[in-house]
């Protein structure tokens, strides 16, 4: 990996910090409704949870692939020194890393209230 690909993938992050963040602290909101002994709350703390990760997954597709297609940025993209392979790459990298962070975080903290209600 060349640092052209890892700047992609800083970039790509960096453009979404501000939506992930807002994501992350959904995700928090969640796993405290989890931690309810209340069963509708805590039915609305797990959907809110399991459609907060699905978003995450989907906002980053929508904003590296379909909004940079829309705007026309490929061709710049394209005319910098890196091949169509690794600007894929940078891509796959991008949204599957941010992707899985976000679930192993949403994880821990569900294995956390999980193991933390007895």
């Amino acid at each position: 990996m060349n640092h052209i690909t890892k700047a992609l993938i800083v970039k790509d992050i960096q453009l979404n910090l501000i939506p992930l963040g807002l994501y992350f602290l959904i995700g928090l909101f969640s796993l405290w409704l989890l931690s309810s002994s209340q069963l509708g709350v805590f039915n609305t703390g797990a959907v809110i949870m399991i459609s907060v990760i699905i978003i995450t997954g989907i906002h980053m597709i929508t904003t590296t692939i379909t909004n940079e297609r829309n705007d026309q940025v490929l061709a710049f993209i394209m005319s910098l020194p890196i091949t169509f392979v690794q600007y894929t790459h940078a891509k796959i990298c991008a949204n599957f890393g941010v992707f899985l962070l976000f679930w192993l975080i949403m994880l821990g903290g569900l294995m956390s209230v999980i193991f933390g209600l007895e």
